[in-house]
């Protein structure tokens, strides 16, 4: 069987071909296989590896680094959403693949449990061609804000799209981006979150706190703090430097986060972040990162 596109979607797809080299489907159903596999081949010079069990398309993903991840909800013996969360969780490269799920049973809880696994786009069965090149256009060619948070690891679920799509890239579920307040208290609970699993489970930790230095730092760039900034690049410094050294512990953090964490704090329940975060007489630099790495 095959699929064309339409003559209007051949410049996304050309779009599309310079940055879907590699997709990975992973589906225990052959025929919804082929269809994906012919509709994706028209892309352009897209290499598609297929398997029909989770625990193979785990071990795919490590080793292919897809730039798209395709499988299906569940079936008999087969957990797509359980692959979808050991991906988000990992510290493969391909952590934060554009991840579409298919299934037959295209009920809102299933939507919901999708959405909640950390997934980008959700795609009923049976599907024309077109509705897959849709998802596919979305996952790949829009960017998401990323989240990480204790229990949820995936593209900001504000964003997430069902079924319904109402003009380019419109989401039905879309909804105002969190304010400056809301993303520290989020990255608040998250640094805190991982802090407690440093000893438990380190690997992942260490690259929460790796990442979480980063939106830290965005933040600071933002709102033009530096001593904000500065903080974040001391925190990076030291979780890279301990783990170096034979890997981090939970006094340890506690111990060098703590102004920062106070400052966090009091920035995500304040009106104003920049003006209201701290109050040293030393001064809002010294405030934030103590005696620099040594207290922060």
């Amino acid at each position: 069987m095959e699929f064309r596109l339409a003559d209007s979607e051949q410049i996304s797809a050309r779009t599309l071909s310079k940055s879907m080299k590699r997709v990975l489907i992973v589906d225990p159903n052959p025929l919804a296989v082929s269809i994906m596999t012919d509709l994706i081949r028209q892309v352009g010079s897209t290499r598609v590896f297929k398997t029909d069990r989770t625990d193979y398309g785990l071990e795919m993903a490590r080793e292919v680094n897809p730039h798209l991840l395709i499988t299906e909800f569940e079936a008999d013996q087969f957990e797509g959403l359980n692959l979808v969360r050991k991906i988000r969780r990992s510290t493969m490269p391909c952590r934060k693949v554009p991840i579409i799920v298919t299934t037959a049973a295209s009920t809102r809880l299933a939507i919901n449990r999708a959405r909640d696994a950390g997934v980008h786009e959700f795609l009923a069965k049976p599907f024309t061609a077109k509705d897959l090149y849709r998802r596919i256009a979305a996952a790949v060619l829009q960017d998401r804000d990323w989240a990480e948070w204790p229990d949820y690891v995936g593209p900001n679920r504000r964003r997430f799209n069902s079924r319904v799509y109402r003009g380019r890239l419109k989401r039905e579920f879309d909804q105002e981006l969190p304010t400056m307040q809301e993303r520290m208290s989020a990255l608040f609970i998250q640094m805190k979150a991982a802090i407690e699993r440093v000893e438990s489970e380190p690997a992942n930790s260490a690259r929460d706190l790796l990442i979480q230095a980063e939106q830290l730092s965005a933040i600071g760039l933002e709102i033009h703090d530096f001593a904000i900034g500065q903080a974040a690049f001391e925190l990076k410094m030291f979780v890279l430097s301990s783990v170096k050294a034979g890997g981090l512990t939970k006094a340890n953090m506690r111990k060098h986060a703590a102004n920062l964490m106070t400052a966090m704090s009091a920035m995500a329940s304040v009106g104003n972040p920049v003006q209201n975060a701290v109050s040293s007489g030393s001064g809002r630099e010294k405030s934030l990162s103590g005696s620099r790495v040594q207290s922060l």
